[in-house]
């Protein structure tokens, strides 16, 4: 062999040594924790809440270990692997259903793998059980929320849990404001139908833009109203669906301002700020979007895939990174 190919094989050798120690090192530096170690935790952003106002629940589970965790957990509630139960009054947990039910395998496959500290949340609102068709907390009384996670099967394939500690909250009978509202709105019925269904159920039977109008004028005259935030967001959102054929983007806009302006710890901020960036982009508003985007990115870090779709909604008015090199340290 010449000297030329000894050095060449020399290096080669002391390369492939070095990557082989940096496989190990970055093994060494990933160590498996076991899915029984996550966390479940639920929240509502009061204790108290007026008869059929509609109660926002977040759910996050976390990883409190210095370890990488591989699970089953899957955070979409319509997957039905985070089990949400209401008691009342100290009875007997009845399982919650909201919202459209996903079919599932049932089994091993697939999952999240959680790094160390990592905090993944979502939220769900209870308002009907969908299941039996009973509203979730149909009369003034004390309730507690309880619920647990599917983390992960054992060796027999039996499922595994993750249980959260429950949380209280009392429903308590409306105020004068809020029967007025009820009043303004044609009755309680009507205002079920509303808290529901949505504003576009609501005024399917009526000239669309003259209905949501009229519940924008209901809001400002009942601002006070323990409804109204459920109200608020609700038509938002409604007024920035592109089927809509009342649809009015900027308006959106402007309801979703409000809404984050005067209920800022409400748990529909997150998607607030999501759809009122998307209603902004389509109002021609791009630099208010970005804003919006950068307000989601500081606010709520663990929603990457939320975070991603949002800068994607972008488009051509994506702020570029500064460097590549930049990219890199905060990765």
């Amino acid at each position: 062999m010449s000297r030329q190919g000894g050095i060449k094989a020399i290096s080669l050798g002391a390369l492939l040594l070095v990557l082989m120690a940096r496989s190990e090192a970055g093994n060494e530096a990933r160590p498996e924790g076991h899915p029984r170690d996550l966390f479940l935790r639920l929240s509502v952003a009061k204790n108290a809440f007026v008869q059929y106002e509609p109660v926002t629940v977040r759910y996050s589970v976390s990883n409190p270990t210095k370890t990488w965790i591989h699970s089953q957990v899957v955070m979409d509630f319509a997957a039905q692997q985070t089990l949400l139960f209401i008691s009342r009054d100290g009875g007997k947990p009845v399982q919650c259903f909201a919202g459209v039910v996903a079919c599932t395998g049932g089994g091993p496959g697939g999952g999240t793998t959680h790094e160390p500290g990592q905090v993944l949340e979502r939220e769900v609102v209870l308002f009907r059980n969908d299941r039996t068709g009973e509203l979730a907390f149909p009369s003034p009384a004390h309730y507690e929320i309880s619920g647990r996670v599917l983390v992960d099967f054992d060796a027999k394939g039996e499922a595994l849990f993750a249980e959260a500690l429950a949380v209280g909250i009392d429903v308590v009978t409306p105020g004068s404001i809020d029967q007025r509202l009820a009043e303004r709105l044609g009755s309680t019925d009507r205002l079920i139908e509303l808290l529901d269904h949505g504003a576009g159920r609501f005024c399917e039977k009526e000239p669309r833009a003259a209905c949501f109008a009229d519940l924008r004028q209901a809001l400002e005259n009942f601002p006070e109203s323990a409804y109204a935030a459920q109200i608020m967001f609700d038509l938002a959102d409604t007024l920035s669906w592109t089927h809509n054929a009342a649809a009015d983007y900027r308006q959106a806009g402007e309801l979703f301002d409000e809404f984050l302006k005067r209920w800022p710890t409400d748990l529909h901020g997150p998607d607030a700020l999501r759809f009122g960036a998307a209603a902004w982009v389509r109002a021609g508003r791009a630099d208010i979007a970005v804003e919006w985007t950068d307000r989601f990115a500081r606010g709520y870090p663990a929603r990457k895939k939320e975070l991603k779709e949002m800068q994607e909604n972008l488009g051509p008015f994506r702020p570029k990174p500064a460097s590549t090199d930049a990219n890199r340290g905060a990765e």
